[in-house]
């Protein structure tokens, strides 16, 4: 059975400007829509720090008001973080979750890169903490986060005031 190629005059087929048209309309969506996408992570990468930011500030004043001793425990490797209380029994400090309060994940495609302490140790893998005091003193600490797209944002939590700075890129401090 041989297939035989035939010209076909009623034109069942494409043509040369047709086929124009579409890629040019492919490439205007491309032209707009991939920045968009890039843009997306970067809007991620923002809304994870503020989140972070609101977490600080409402643990900051759980602390204060309920005059308790909270932590801000990061899981760096889960990348979630979430809110513990610090109770004394009788074998010492014991942490526990915070009333009312579950692990928050990160936003899709974002990650922590590190978190530094007031030590000053950098925790790439596990947990670390940022300690708040009934006093309304906090730890001194920089939380380093990226994108998929390798995009850097560093929250610096202030000592006295628990207020949180967002800088656009890594930030390694001048106090810590």
């Amino acid at each position: 059975m041989a297939i035989e190629l035939k010209y076909n005059p009623r034109g069942n087929g494409f043509s040369l400007i047709e086929l124009i048209v579409v890629i040019v309309i492919i490439s205007i969506f491309m032209v707009y829509a991939v920045p968009k996408i890039g843009a997306n992570t970067k809007m991620n990468l923002n809304k994870t720090a503020r989140k972070i930011a609101g977490a600080i500030i409402y643990t900051r004043n759980e602390a204060i008001f309920k005059n308790k001793r909270l932590r801000l425990r990061y899981n760096i490797d889960e990348g979630s973080y979430s809110i513990k209380e610090l109770v004394v029994t009788e074998e010492g400090l014991e942490q526990v979750d915070y009333a009312g309060v579950d692990d928050i994940k990160l936003e899709d495609g974002i990650a922590f890169m590190d978190v530094v302490t007031s030590d000053g140790i950098t925790q790439t893998l596990g947990e670390a903490y940022t300690h708040f005091f009934n006093s309304g003193m906090v730890e001194s600490t920089l939380i380093h986060l990226k994108n998929d797209n390798d995009q850097v944002k560093t929250l610096e939590i202030n000592v006295l005031t628990g207020e949180v700075d967002i800088h656009d890129d890594y930030y390694d401090g001048e106090s810590i």
